[in-house]
């Protein structure tokens, strides 16, 4: 007798477990139907996709450089900055890299002549990070590196 009924129990929770889930699933399915996607752009109604997207297809590619002669570091040693162009259209841009140490780095890319003032995002930084020197710093053809980070001229990229 009691053999019976403890199973009866068990059958009946997990009865009552998939049933439980069961319309935990069928809401979900139900609120992910519901989003209406018009409220959403796809990547070919956005013009940044657009312009980079064809960056994309070309692994390893990049048409970006560092100008030769532009690289300025700072007296202070805690940023540089430089110029980079777009060499499909020959788009310029100020890339700044600022240091907070050895292993903090931000780094900065805006347009040289922005249509408009672009927004700059200063509250991203620690309130308790200041400029700082990385401890070692150096130049050879073609690369710079610059505490953790080394910095290829052409094509532009980073290493960490």
């Amino acid at each position: 007798g009691k053999e019976g009924r403890g199973q009866t129990n068990t059958r009946q929770k997990r009865k009552k477990s998939l049933v439980f889930w069961g319309l935990g699933l069928l809401v979900l399915v139900g609120l992910v139907l519901a989003v209406d996607r018009n409220k959403f752009r796809t990547c070919s109604e956005t013009g940044f996709c657009l312009r980079n997207k064809s960056l994309q297809t070309k692994k390893g590619f990049s048409p970006f450089s560092l100008v030769p002669g532009s690289l300025l570091a700072l007296p202070s040693g805690d940023r540089f900055v430089s110029e980079v162009v777009n060499n499909l259209n020959d788009h310029r841009f100020l890339l700044e890299v600022s240091s907070f140490g050895d292993d903090v780095f931000r780094v900065h890319l805006n347009e040289k002549q922005p249509l408009r003032p672009r927004f700059q995002a200063t509250e991203a930084l620690l309130p308790n990070l200041s400029p700082k020197a990385p401890s070692r710093s150096s130049s050879s053809s073609g690369d710079r590196l610059f505490g953790a980070v080394e910095i290829s001229e052409s094509p532009l990229s980073f290493k960490f």
